[in-house]
């Protein structure tokens, strides 16, 4: 982390914390960080996050987006390229790690892959319409969880297009069990049925930023199911990959504020109102602020 990147931490922890707090919450659970070292975390987190939100507004101008684009290093390029010769579309299955929306934008325009994502809409309105204005700037389809059938899926595989499956949230809909970050989960059976049924690659992938500052679009091998329980079994093992990125990156990955919507099973549960609560170092940088 660079020494603006930690001076932009330690301002950043001082505004109301509680999204840290939770953030802090679901990563020692997940021994993701210790105890003695979370301070360090959270204040490394909150600076990721602040150049995250800034990045992505940046996205919405071309001139500022080619130059992001621009520092984007592909690994594993051959496997995406593996899976696009398939020509049958491509699903892939990720985690919100890094600057996800960079990476989108990145295959949109640098690779002529148009990626689809499926979402519940954001509240307050504004921020969705905020979010989802940039993402079709990016060339991104932003398709609502709420009214998309199967059957328009299909057709964006047809169409050669790039369906985003997030296995750290909680699907809608019939799931599958599996493990993130050692821990059971739930991954949509509705993913597994559409890529048994189109015959589309399971691709892993992720993003990261490196300590240089350059973006990591990272792809792993691509996996062909003929049948549900195939891509049952790639969308476990890509969830076991997936979880030691985050392992590796934890300051980078994007926790919800709401603990229901993670795809651990009965995470919301599990974690106690005071568990989410601020962390006391910054409880009390908060009252010396005011």
């Amino acid at each position: 982390m660079s020494r603006r990147d930690r001076a932009l931490g330690r301002v950043v922890t001082v505004l109301p914390n509680h999204k840290f707090g939770v953030t802090r919450s679901v990563a020692l659970e997940a021994d993701l960080v210790s105890g003695d070292g979370d301070a360090a975390f959270i204040r490394a987190n909150a600076a990721f996050v602040w150049n995250y939100y800034a990045r992505v507004v940046r996205l919405a101008a071309r001139r500022s987006r080619d130059r992001l684009l621009d520092r984007v290093t592909a690994v594993g390029e051959h496997h995406l390229r593996t899976a696009e010769a398939h020509a049958r579309g491509v699903i892939l299955l990720s985690v919100h790690l890094g600057d996800f929306d960079l990476a989108g934008a990145w295959l949109a325009a640098r690779r002529g892959l148009t990626p689809v994502v499926v979402s519940r809409p954001l509240l307050p309105r504004w921020r969705e319409a905020t979010f989802s204005g940039i993402r079709r700037r990016c060339g991104v389809v932003v398709r609502d969880a709420n009214s998309t059938a199967l059957a328009s899926l299909e057709d964006d595989l047809n169409q050669g297009r790039a369906i985003l499956a997030m296995l750290d949230r909680r699907p809608p809909g019939p799931t599958s069990t599996l493990k993130m970050l050692g821990k059971p989960a739930v991954a949509s059976l509705a993913v597994a049925t559409l890529a048994a049924r189109t015959r589309a690659p399971l691709l892993p992938a992720a993003t990261w930023r490196s300590r240089r500052g350059s973006v990591i679009a990272w792809f792993g091998a691509p996996t062909v199911a003929l049948r549900v329980t195939e891509a049952v079994t790639a969308m476990a093992a890509a969830a076991e990959t997936l979880s030691t990125l985050i392992r590796d990156h934890p300051e980078q990955w994007h926790v919800p504020s709401d603990l229901r919507q993670l795809a651990w099973s009965g995470i919301g549960e599990s974690h106690s109102a005071t568990r989410a609560q601020p962390v006391p170092a910054l409880k009390s940088a908060n009252a010396s602020a005011r």
